[in-house]
């Protein structure tokens, strides 16, 4: 956003100016025999900072803490992921179980019979790929690769707080569950029901990072309106010194911000409405945690109404001159 604060000068943005500062810290310095006025100013200066910081910072508090959450989100939601793309390699590398008994020969006996059975127990000896154990336990190897990647995912116990076939319930199906949970064998299509229900579980969470950049940007942009419309606020300062260009010119100012942090507020209401028409909790989800599931929303507003507190003052000002 472009900032009106151009030039330098001081008194028309009714700040302190320098020449004003240092008048004042002479006349302390005179009442109180100081011999270092340089760092009487500095003290000063470093004070009224630090005031500044702290209602600036007040004030756009709603907004530092909508960046954390959606960071701690997008952490949750890319290591989530991850594992499902590690379960789905997993899975996609395991033996799928041989439905006959190894000792069954096929249609037409004889040698190739001999030949199906040895293979089959020579077969049996050789532990899978993912070292689960013999294909037989193709189900057990599953159930470990689910525990081993999307199980074990650092914010898994504590969010979500359930067992493997609940989670497999969720993100599959509740059949798929109870097979994985209880089923005899791994066969050819569950195996590929189990790689493709994976995907698809990467696929939600590519979604869900998506509207979280989407929501970074905002995030962004909001902070970038409001943190120089608060410090405008933070630098208003009416006194008698303060000319009637000065007072006009804060004004105009003011009504600057307020323009700007208007319309920051309807495009934010504008997006609400339509990402609640496709994702109705979002906000909820994403911002829980916060006093309010609209930061932006909740941070505008106190900004706005500081602006409109601020330019009473000055316009008060005006009507003594």
């Amino acid at each position: 956003m472009v900032d009106p604060n151009g030039g330098g000068g001081v008194g028309a943005a009714g700040q302190m100016s320098t020449r004003q500062l240092d008048q004042g810290i002479e006349s302390v310095c005179r009442a109180t025999n100081c011999a270092h006025p340089e760092l009487l100013t500095a003290l000063v200066v470093f004070l009224l900072t630090a005031a500044f910081l702290l209602v600036a910072g007040a004030a756009l508090v709603h907004l530092r803490d909508a960046h954390e959450a959606v960071a701690a989100e997008r952490r949750r939601t890319t290591a989530e992921r991850d594992a499902f793309e590690q379960f789905r390699r997993r899975v996609s590398r395991l033996e799928t179980d041989d439905p006959r008994p190894p000792d069954t020969d096929p249609p037409g006996g004889g040698a190739g019979g001999t030949l199906v059975a040895r293979g089959a127990r020579v077969n049996a000896a050789r532990p899978t790929t993912d070292g689960g154990g013999p294909p037989a336990d193709g189900l057990r190897a599953v159930r470990r690769a689910y525990d081993e990647t999307v199980m074990s995912t650092p914010h898994h116990a504590a969010e979500y707080d359930e067992t493997l076939t609940q989670s497999m319930a969720a993100e599959f199906t509740d059949t798929v569950a109870s097979t994985v949970a209880s089923g005899s064998m791994l066969t050819p299509a569950l195996r590929q029901t189990l790689v493709r229900g994976a995907r698809e579980a990467e696929r939600r969470r590519e979604e869900v990072l998506s509207e979280l950049d989407a929501e970074e940007a905002a995030l962004t942009e909001a902070t970038e309106t409001l943190e120089p419309a608060a410090r405008a606020t933070e630098c208003v300062d009416v006194d008698d010194q303060s000319t009637f260009v000065d007072l006009v010119a804060t004004t105009d100012r003011l009504d600057w911000y307020e323009r700007d942090v208007e319309a920051l507020l309807a495009d934010r209401q504008d997006q609400i409405h339509d990402h609640e028409a496709d994702h109705p909790h979002w906000f909820d989800y994403l911002y829980g945690d916060l006093p309010s599931p609209h930061p932006v929303l909740r941070a505008g507003t106190r900004v706005l109404r500081e602006i409109r507190t601020r330019r009473d003052e000055v316009a008060s000002a005006v009507a003594r001159r």
